[in-house]
């Protein structure tokens, strides 16, 4: 009774701090007796059971805001808070730190702490503004800003920049994460490209970070995640649009090649130029099984026709590499593209469902651990049988390097692992009202963990980005050497760890 009478006390005085200082933050009324806040410049949601709310449309709202794109993740926040602007971060900041509170920040929608069960949650889609400077190739971004409008707006002028592999990420988590995409060989990563960032800290005052100001923060938030703070401006160096993109997927049965498969598109990706993007799936699901690689050639002014990459290119080479021990693929197209095409080219993958996930960097991609992914994916196919119960297992390999590696060194940012050749990501879906999904999703985590126990050995670390790392103590492994100075940083910054959803620096 007493644990119960305490979070009573609690829920009441997160609501009444929060609709006090929202209040005082945009100067409009609040709708607080049905449990939600309904003001003009914020409203608030809170948790329907926790708070007697009766409104059903409040109901549904609140339900509609706790979704993310991983269905495995069902949190219920004590708050979510629908920011609009600087201001009402400045308010939930504020409001927390009063009530010893900590905040969990939510974006895009894609990590696993964005939603967190009976904590208060920011979520800033609405602060989602854009401009673009075609004169001095810069972009101010919103922290509510998806890849999609990013590329979209971008290239209205011809511009681009580093922004991962598909439209619906955020480009906050990514780019505090580092930032790893499809231009990410030819510009460097996301944070190689940031020039500045205005961010509300956790004694709730506004900064601005750069090359010139607050130099140390600037340095923190280029890799070390959501830890210092919530960032509510991006601003980005753009570069020319790659032009004459021609991009070609083909698809080859799993079988007893898979391995020289697998070799023959690693020795082109091992020394491939910086216009040369690829990656490998090896998939197993319901749909379709099989080694799915994609390979996208940024310089490719072929005349041998649009199904045809020009003569010698990296693309090429992959293409005829894999033929030659493969033979025919069960599928091959060819043609050309535009950077907004090939951004969006996952989109009918990229679907909401319950997501198991496990990743890492290499510095290569080994024999063994090649041999290693063959074992595995095979064994989910016959002895786990998920594609009985309707589960997509599968390993991505995701070539990195070039500029990625060039443009900034370990110590310049505190995006660490800077000599990473190859990201491999595991990967599980499966549909979360299966009558058997409890079941499922045990089989799914233990497959997945023993496969990661046997990469582990051979990688160099991990990356903030990915849903699941494969490290038992991701800090350090995701942030290697920098790891000392970032917790002084995190100690000046945010000494009681308000900022604590994330890959967090204790």
């Amino acid at each position: 009774d007493f644990c119960w009478m305490e979070e009573e006390r609690r829920a009441a005085r997160v609501r009444g701090e929060l609709i006090s200082r929202l209040r005082s933050a945009t100067a409009t009324r609040t709708g607080s007796h049905d449990g939600g806040g309904d003001e003009v410049g914020c409203q608030v949601l809170f948790h329907p059971g926790k708070y007697q709310v009766r409104d059903e449309a409040l109901i549904a709202a609140y339900n509609e805001a706790r979704k993310t794109w991983n269905q495995d993740l069902d949190a219920f926040p004590l708050a979510i808070i629908c920011a609009r602007s600087v201001a009402h971060v400045v308010a939930a900041v504020k409001c927390a730190r009063a009530l010893n509170e900590s905040l969990a920040v939510s974006s895009g929608r894609h990590s696993v702490s964005c939603m967190v069960t009976n904590h208060i949650v920011v979520d800033l889609r609405q602060i989602n503004h854009m401009h673009v400077d075609p004169v001095k190739r810069t972009a101010i971004v919103g922290p509510g800003v998806k890849n999609k409008q990013f590329d979209v707006t971008c290239s209205e002028h011809n511009l681009a920049t580093t922004a991962g592999h598909n439209t619906d990420t955020g480009v906050a988590g990514l780019t505090l994460s580092g930032g790893v995409g499809y231009l990410s060989r030819l510009y460097g990563l996301a944070v190689d490209n940031l020039l500045s960032v205005v961010m509300v800290l956790a004694d709730g005052s506004v900064v601005k970070a750069n090359a010139k100001q607050n130099t140390d923060l600037f340095w923190a938030v280029r890799g070390g995640g959501g830890n210092f703070g919530i960032v509510v401006e991006f601003e980005f160096q753009l570069h020319p649009m790659p032009s004459n993109i021609r991009v070609g997927n083909t698809m080859y049965p799993i079988g007893d090649s898979s391995v020289d498969l697998i070799k023959a598109w690693r020795t082109v990706a091992d020394n491939a130029s910086i216009m040369f993007n690829t990656s490998l799936t090896y998939v197993c699901a319901p749909q379709a099984s099989g080694l799915m690689t994609m390979v996208t050639q940024f310089d490719d002014n072929s005349s041998d026709g649009v199904d045809h990459f020009k003569s010698g290119s990296d693309a090429a080479e992959t293409i005829r590499s894999m033929r030659a021990v493969g033979g025919a693929p069960l599928m091959e197209m060819i043609g050309p593209s535009t950077y907004v095409q090939l951004q969006a080219a996952m989109e009918p993958q990229q679907v909401s469902a319950s997501y198991y996930e496990r990743g890492a960097l290499f510095s290569e991609l080994s024999d063994d651990v090649i041999q290693i992914i063959d074992k595995y994916m095979k064994a989910g196919q016959t002895e786990m049988q998920f594609s009985r119960d309707g589960v997509m297992h599968g390993v991505g390999l995701l070539l990195i390097g070039g500029k990625a590696g060039e443009i900034a060194g370990v110590k310049d940012t505190a995006f660490f692992h800077r000599n990473a050749k190859y990201w491999v990501l595991i990967m599980c879906s499966w549909d979360k009202t299966h009558p058997d999904a409890t079941n499922i999703r045990k089989r799914v985590r233990d497959w997945s963990e023993r496969l990661k126990n046997g990469l582990v050995p051979h990688s160099i670390g991990s990356y903030a980005a990915i849903i699941g790392t494969m490290y038992n103590d991701p800090t350090q492994t995701i942030y290697g050497t920098n790891y000392d100075r970032l917790v002084q940083l995190k100690r000046r910054y945010d000494p009681e760890n308000m900022f604590c959803w994330n890959r967090n620096i204790p």
